[in-house]
Parts: C-alpha cells; structure tokens; sequence
C-alpha cells in the first residue's frame, strides 16, 4: 500500500510540474489559473510523498 501512495504521489508531482510549465499565449486568467494548480499539485504530492515515507520510517523502527 506504502508503494502506492508513493507511486501516486510522484504521478502528481510530475503533473504539477507539467502544469506549472503550461502557457498560453494571450491567455493571462488561464495562466495564472494552470500555474495555481499545477503549484497546488506538486504540494499535494510532496507532503503525501513526505508522509508515506515518515509513516514507512517510524514502522520499521518498531
């Protein structure tokens, strides 16, 4: 289960970062709304990234 969440997680990062890196040419609203979400994204991503790996650590130190 661990290495899905993983695997999800990095799915969302690179999507942000994909969305992040999107421009329409003059489209100033759409931009600002793509770079919002795909900056939302990769947080997403990382924090549950982050958490998959500190829940995996504190395990195997039981």
């Amino acid at each position: 289960m661990k290495y899905i969440k993983v695997f999800i997680s990095i799915i969302l990062i690179f999507f942000g970062s994909t969305l992040l890196n999107i421009t329409i040419h003059n489209e100033l609203m759409d931009n600002i709304i793509i770079k919002i979400l795909g900056g939302l994204m990769a947080i997403v991503g990382v924090v549950s990234i982050r958490r998959a790996i500190k829940k995996g650590k504190l395990k195997n130190v039981e």
